[in-house]
């Protein structure tokens, strides 16, 4: 009886607190791998960029960006709310960047002068 009775107040005090904080550790690394994982897949259309990834999908409308620029092998894309798309250089062909930009240029988002 006293070995039940210490068991119930040890879990009580220390042993809730230690098994709610290991299965909340367990969540969150779970879902920080998820998010660290976690790329995105770009469309671009006419209508704007389609973001597809692990977390859900978004639709970016062309009105819904301001500037654009080249950083390193990135071409950013920069919306009114400060969100960044990057989409890295090396993934498109020739023709295909060029077509990203002349949809850039058409929508009127305007370049960065500051971009490297």
């Amino acid at each position: 009886m006293a070995a039940a009775t210490i068991f119930f107040v040890w879990y009580a005090v220390i042993g809730y607190k230690w098994a709610y904080s290991r299965s909340f550790k367990k969540i969150q690394r779970s879902m920080n791998e998820r998010l660290v994982s976690n790329k995105h897949h770009y469309e671009l259309d006419s209508q704007g960029i389609t973001s597809t990834s692990n977390v859900g999908k978004t639709q970016n409308n062309w009105e819904a960006f301001e500037v654009w620029g080249i950083y390193h092998s990135y071409v950013y894309i920069r919306r009114f709310d400060g969100g960044i798309v990057l989409i890295d250089q090396r993934l498109l062909v020739d023709s295909e960047r060029e077509e990203l930009f002349d949809i850039l240029k058409a929508a009127g988002v305007s370049r960065d002068s500051y971009a490297k």
